[in-house]
């Protein structure tokens, strides 16, 4: 209905209230606690990956045409998006899955449409999660690890922070 209609209350509506979805799921998502490698059993996070799958279906239908996609960076919810994809208590690897999350499709739609204003967003995560990385690999570096010629026996042996602090700008970079 959205996409063959002008700009519209009905528009304002529909995305005010998926932006809201997003600042609630990103509220959970807070509380949940961090995600840990090689934890099994019960999901903590009350399946938050699977309903990010069906909000960027969602998005995907709903961010079809102009008037929505002005709506939606105008209420900031592709900051939301950012900012959930990049929660702690999300796997590193959210978006890095071999057939792709219903996400990407939503970002490459948000980087198509704000163009240079999304490629000085992007710039400045490579950036900032590079700088991460290096100083993570440097901590990692200067442990009592160094004299190990296996990388896998590192990363095995490093403390969760220090794996987590390697790991977690490293798949920024797949996200970006």
């Amino acid at each position: 209905i959205l996409r063959h209609r002008p700009q519209s209350r009905l528009t304002d509506t529909v995305v005010s209230s998926a932006v809201a979805a997003l600042g609630s799921l990103l509220a959970d998502a807070q509380r949940y606690p961090a995600w840990v490698i090689g934890s099994s059993g019960d999901d903590a996070t009350e399946h938050l990956a699977h309903r990010l799958a069906h909000v960027g279906r969602f998005l995907d239908c709903l961010l079809g045409n102009e008037n929505t996609m002005k709506a939606f960076t105008a209420s900031d919810g592709h900051q939301l998006l950012r900012q959930l994809v990049s929660s702690p208590c999300l796997p590193y690897n959210l978006m890095c899955f071999p057939h792709g999350h219903p996400l990407q499709a939503v970002f490459r739609i948000l980087s198509t449409f704000c163009g240079k204003d999304a490629q000085s967003v992007a710039e400045e995560m490579l950036v900032e999660a590079t700088t991460q990385i290096v100083q993570a690999r440097s901590a990692i570096a200067s442990s009592s690890l160094l004299g190990m010629s296996d990388p896998i026996a590192v990363l095995r042996d490093v403390s969760h922070e220090q794996l987590d602090g390697f790991l977690r700008p490293l798949s920024k970079l797949c996200n970006t």
